[in-house]
C-alpha cells in the first residue's frame, strides 16, 4: 500500500472519525496554513457533546476582531469568555456519572485548561495527547506550515502528500465534492476513501445512540483502552500494524 497520508485541520476535541483517520495514516498533516473561515461555523473551535441527553454545541471562544483574512495558525482564542471553565462544568454535569469519568477527567482537564491563546497549538496539543492515550503514535504528525507548500486545492493535497514521502492519500467521506480524482491519479498518488464505520456504544443516560459527537463522549463512556482498540483495529484491517 505504500505510505498513507491523511490531511486535516486541527479540530477542537474532534469526533471518533478524526482519530480513525489519524490511526490509519502513516503520516498525518495538520493543515494549519489554510485560511480560517471569517464567519461560518467550523470544527476548529466547536464540537458536539451530550448535554441534557441531547447533542449540543460546545464552543471555544475565538477572536474575530481582525480585518482581512487569517490562516488557521494565526487564529487566537478569546479571553473575554470563560469557555474553558464552561466546558469543564459541562463535562462534570453531564458526564460525571459516566463509567470512565474518574479515569478520563484527570487526563482531560489539563488539556482543557491549556492557557495558550494559539487556537491551532491548543488543538494540536489536545489531539496529540489524546492520541497517546488511545495507542496512536503522535510522532507521525506534522504541520503543513512547516512544509513550504504554496499550491492550492487538489494540487496542494498532492504536494503535501509528496512532501512527507507519501504514495497514497486517505480522504474523508465528505471530500467527494471538491477532490479531483483524475488529477490525483495522474500525479501517481493512490486515493483511499476512509469509509468510517461509527461504533455504537452505551451512552450514559441516553437510550437512543447519538453518533458524531466529540471523542470525549466515547472515552467517558467506554474508556481509552476500548476506544483505542476500535481505532487500532481499523488500522490492522488496512494491512498496517497497530500504532
Amino acid at each position: 500500500m505504500g505510505t498513507v497520508v491523511a490531511i486535516h485541520q486541527a479540530n477542537f476535541f474532534p469526533w471518533l472519525g478524526y482519530f480513525d483517520k489519524l490511526a490509519r495514516a502513516d503520516r498525518f498533516i495538520f493543515l494549519d496554513h489554510a485560511q480560517f473561515p471569517k464567519t461560518a461555523g467550523t470544527w476548529s473551535n466547536r464540537v458536539q457533546l451530550l448535554v441534557g441527553h441531547k447533542p449540543r454545541w460546545c464552543t471555544m471562544a475565538i477572536r474575530r476582531d481582525y480585518h482581512g483574512v487569517r490562516r488557521c495558525n494565526e487564529m487566537q482564542t478569546s479571553a473575554q469568555v470563560p469557555w474553558r471553565k464552561d466546558l469543564i462544568q459541562t463535562l462534570r454535569a453531564n458526564y460525571g456519572r459516566s463509567r470512565h469519568f474518574a479515569e478520563v477527567f484527570p487526563i482531560l482537564e489539563p488539556l482543557i485548561q491549556n492557557q495558550t491563546d494559539d487556537l491551532t497549538q491548543y488543538n494540536i496539543h489536545a489531539i496529540e495527547s489524546l492520541a497517546k492515550h488511545l495507542g496512536i503514535d503522535p510522532g507521525k504528525c506534522v504541520r503543513s506550515s512547516t512544509l513550504a507548500i504554496a499550491s492550492q486545492a487538489t494540487d496542494m493535497l498532492i504536494d503535501l502528500v509528496r512532501a512527507v514521502g507519501g504514495t497514497a492519500y486517505l480522504c474523508g467521506d465528505g471530500s467527494q465534492g471538491y477532490l479531483e480524482p483524475e488529477t490525483i491519479a495522474r500525479a501517481g498518488v493512490d486515493l483511499i476513501y476512509q469509509a468510517f464505520q461509527h461504533p455504537v456504544y452505551p451512552q450514559a443516560g441516553n437510550s437512543n445512540f447519538t453518533p458524531g459527537l466529540s471523542c470525549l463522549d466515547a472515552v467517558f463512556n467506554c474508556g481509552f483502552e476500548a476506544v483505542g482498540f476500535w481505532l487500532n483495529g481499523t488500522r490492522k484491517q488496512m494491512g498496517h500494524s497497530a500504532a
